[in-house]
């Protein structure tokens, strides 16, 4: 009897601390819903009456940006690592340069994960699971499948035609091999072998995924895709479970609540098992057609956790996702002054704490900039709105311009820093402008955004700045 008072005592806090956003109840099983909801994310009953109009939720434009963000440090990230070398080891601005790659890497593609859960949860309680399907599809599929026979040539292309630029004397068998492990995140195995003398012996992963075709950058949108059967297997699951179990609970809220708590202590584990031979700062990459299952896991605990945390609200009634970065200035302050610099200095020192503090890290950098984004990004503004458009096609198109960039400055002896930002700021103009007058109204941005027309971003310039002019 205690046990049950305890979890009855339980289940109305986290339903208080944690509930759902309310809009109506469950014909089922009684639970609240959330607003503009077709199923029933405890039991999967459908909701009758669904009005997509009425139940909307306003645009998350601070999301959207932080999205957008998050894809352009893409590019400042492949910008400072020398695929073309235009500096070398023991320079101290490109030792300064992979600093800053090891903590980009360290949050940057985790919180992209996350926010891509929440909006493929998003998109699934406004139109139905049937359409999240199609949409991925559409996005992230067509686009890596016209990658492959567009994107990738290019990127070999612009890599080879940054070398020849640079006037490197290179042996091409030897640098292709280098350039295949840089790109594909091909490191040393950290499964260590004795060798008889006491010393560490450790397997190449490339020797593991030789002559594998591998999606370069693009790896992303392939692990998307992964992700989308089991998104859709559980989703439809709870339905059909919770339809033929006569609405009983299938995930209560409280299990709901006691799995988000649990997800960030879980993406220890990948971290931990993850290829770490090299001293590398984050997860390992992984770009071939059979991930690397440890990498795969990282990335989905981040989705899932994304994904669950969309219908929960905090004890104020308001969406638990602005509460994540409630104290985003001492979250970010102790991310990269404690967690960031602590974790750097451990790997290859102890391994276990390293990964620790390096799934520590991805968490508390991305809950920081999910607040700092809602505190700066949440009126709307078109400017960034656009520029958000732009980042996917200004990642996917980045490679092969750093590479030729990389290939330009090579051949002068300025200090690293100095060539990094040139690299930026030419590539940067270049990818804005060609989204501006080649991509964005054309049948090439309709792919990446959907359609686009010059009178609806009129009327969406007038309709942000109005709604800003009317909040101050």
């Amino acid at each position: 009897m205690k046990a049950v008072s305890l979890f009855g005592g339980l289940h109305s806090f986290f339903r208080l601390k944690l509930g759902i956003m309310a809009a109506a109840i469950c014909p089922a099983c009684q639970e609240q819903l959330a607003v503009g909801v077709q199923f029933c994310i405890t039991c999967g009953a459908e909701v009758e009456h669904f009005t997509a109009v009425s139940l909307s939720e306003p645009r998350r434009y601070d999301l959207d940006a932080l999205r957008g963000f998050a894809m352009l440090l893409g590019i400042v990230l492949h910008a400072a690592i020398p695929f073309i070398p235009y500096w070398t080891k023991g320079d101290s601005g490109g030792e300064l340069l992979m600093v800053v790659v090891g903590c980009i890497h360290g949050f940057r593609m985790p919180l992209f994960f996350m926010l891509s859960g929440f909006f493929t949860t998003m998109l699934w309680r406004r139109r139905g699971l049937q359409d999240v399907v199609k949409h991925r599809l559409r996005r992230v599929g067509l686009p890596l499948l016209a990658g492959v026979f567009t994107v990738l040539p290019l990127v070999w292309a612009g890599w080879i035609g940054g070398y020849i630029i640079s006037g490197t004397d290179v042996d091409y068998d030897q640098t292709a091999e280098h350039y295949a492990q840089e790109i594909n995140g091909e490191q040393l195995s950290s499964e260590i072998k004795d060798n008889g003398e006491g010393e560490d012996v450790r397997k190449p992963a490339s020797e593991e995924s030789e002559n594998t075709f591998g999606f370069a950058h693009m790896w992303f949108l392939w692990f998307l895709l992964w992700m989308l059967p089991g998104f859709t297997i559980i989703t439809a699951a709870t339905g059909w479970f919770g339809r033929k179990r006569g609405g009983d609970r299938l995930i209560p809220s409280p299990i709901v609540t006691v799995i988000l708590c649990t997800i960030p202590f879980l993406t220890f584990i990948p971290q931990n098992n993850m290829n770490m031979g090299e001293p590398t700062f984050g997860a390992a990459l992984s770009d071939t057609i059979i991930p690397n299952w440890d990498v795969l896991c990282y990335y989905v605990c981040f989705f899932a956790f994304g994904a669950l945390v969309y219908d929960r609200r905090n004890g104020e009634g308001r969406p638990l996702i602005e509460s994540l970065g409630r104290y985003w200035f001492v979250q970010l302050t102790v991310a990269l002054l404690l967690l960031f610099p602590l974790g750097l200095w451990l790997i290859g020192e102890n391994r276990e704490l390293a990964s620790l503090l390096q799934v520590a890290f991805a968490w508390m950098a991305s809950f920081g900039l999910i607040g700092l984004f809602h505190q700066v990004m949440s009126g709307g503004n078109f400017r960034v709105r656009w520029l958000s458009d732009a980042s996917y096609w200004m990642y996917l198109l980045h490679l092969p311009l750093v590479f030729v960039a990389q290939g330009i400055v090579a051949r002068f002896p300025t200090h690293a820093l100095i060539n990094f930002v040139f690299i930026c700021g030419i590539v940067t103009p270049l990818l804005l402008l060609s989204y501006r007058y080649l991509v964005r109204y054309s049948f090439v941005g309709t792919l990446l955004n959907g359609a686009r027309t010059r009178g609806a971003d009129d009327a969406e310039r007038v309709k942000l700045s109005a709604t800003n002019a009317g909040h101050r």
